[in-house]
């Protein structure tokens, strides 16, 4: 069971949030998403629910299927959902860390994800899918960390049909399984069977989708490799997925694994899959932000000062959210360098001893 307090302080973060973001999501927003891109096929999904588009966007149902089922416009319900999800998975997010680190870091995980690419993304877009696919992992993992295998199998089975994104929990799951007693093995054979069995349902049978297009993640890859050296550049790509995802968190996980909690050093596998799946799309930062509630779970666990934290807080916001508002340039990829490496360098800058110096400067200004 999940204590009282920390369920209070989650409600309380997902409020906070999503009042931060409604107030936020109509000066960033970018209409024309909901036209073009997937914004344009999710949408068309939500305004005609019996109608098949084009794959891979014609599988993700859950969340147009759900906007095309609220009173009022297609645009202003991909809004409210996109801000809602958003915000349960800022209360989700503080449940996992509160309960691998307490509710002190919780907070500050909450912090790290309100600046963070995968929030700034989807205000900007809010015509997407992702941010249901955030509740449905967070979900998984919490349920993952309590073993609680017939109920992460239900909410498997259900996250195929938002996203096949959240198949990659996955594999922490088998490992977490793997590792506890032979008898959970068998436990985690629905948690497998069910999302697979739904997969199967929608791609390749007539059950959902009687007529549907073909698609193949594999016949992708060319066409997105040609994409990423063509149209962004193939230095380009991978330094803007690192700067508008998670900016310097990146770096700072590292530090945070050796004293990570058991747990969560099971589930860091969940990182270099699902950086691993960008061979076959477009929208690396989007893409890798899925990562996270990993990434922020080490990075909490690094002996980070709260000097440190902060100063981290401020690269990651300008990383992931002023940065994509500039014009792409090499002096902008210079200054989100410099900012990504004063990120990093936090814990040196600012550690105990700097720290230290700072409230003894203070005591004596008294």
């Amino acid at each position: 069971m999940i204590d009282r307090r920390i369920v209070g302080h989650a409600a309380a973060a997902s409020v906070a949030a999503a009042a931060v973001f409604a107030a936020i999501l109509p000066w960033v927003v970018l209409y024309h998403q909901e036209t073009t891109g997937s914004g344009g096929f999710y949408t068309a999904m939500a305004r005609h629910p019996g109608t098949f588009t084009t794959g891979p966007e014609g599988f993700r149902i859950l969340t147009p299927w759900l906007v095309s089922l609220l009173p009022g416009s297609i645009e202003h319900g991909f809004m409210a959902v996109t801000i809602l999800c958003l915000a349960l998975s800022a209360g989700l997010l503080f449940v996992l860390v509160a309960l691998l680190m307490g509710i002190r870091n919780a907070w500050w995980g909450v912090a790290l994800f309100a600046v963070s690419g995968p929030v700034v993304g989807g205000l900007r877009d809010p015509f997407l899918v992702d941010p249901l696919g955030y509740v449905f992992v967070l979900s998984a993992l919490i349920l993952l960390y309590f073993r609680r295998w017939f109920a992460l199998a239900l909410v498997m089975g259900a996250a195929v049909f938002e996203k096949e994104s959240t198949l990659v929990v996955l594999l922490p799951a088998a490992i977490v399984a793997a590792t506890d007693r032979p008898r959970q093995l068998l436990r985690f054979a629905p948690v497998l069977l069910l999302p697979v069995a739904g997969f199967i349902a929608i791609h390749m049978t007539p059950l959902i989708w009687e007529h549907r297009g073909h698609h193949s993640w594999i016949e992708d890859i060319p066409g997105m490799w040609r994409y990423q050296r063509d149209e962004v550049g193939l230095y380009r790509a991978p330094l803007q997925a690192v700067l508008y995802s998670l900016g310097p968190m990146w770096a700072i996980a590292f530090l945070g694994l050796r004293r990570a909690h058991p747990f969560l050093r099971l589930c860091t596998p969940f990182v270099p899959l699902m950086v691993a799946s960008c061979i076959a799309a477009a929208d690396w930062p989007r893409i890798i932000g899925w990562c996270f509630p990993i990434v922020i779970a080490l990075v909490l666990a690094a002996p980070l000062t709260q000097a440190a934290r902060a100063v981290l807080a401020g690269a990651v916001f300008v990383d992931a959210a002023v940065s994509q508002a500039l014009a792409t340039s090499a002096g902008k990829e210079a200054f989100l360098l410099l900012v990504f490496v004063l990120g990093a360098a936090s814990p040196w800058l600012l550690g105990e001893r700097a720290e230290l110096g700072v409230v003894r400067k203070l005591r004596g200004l008294r």
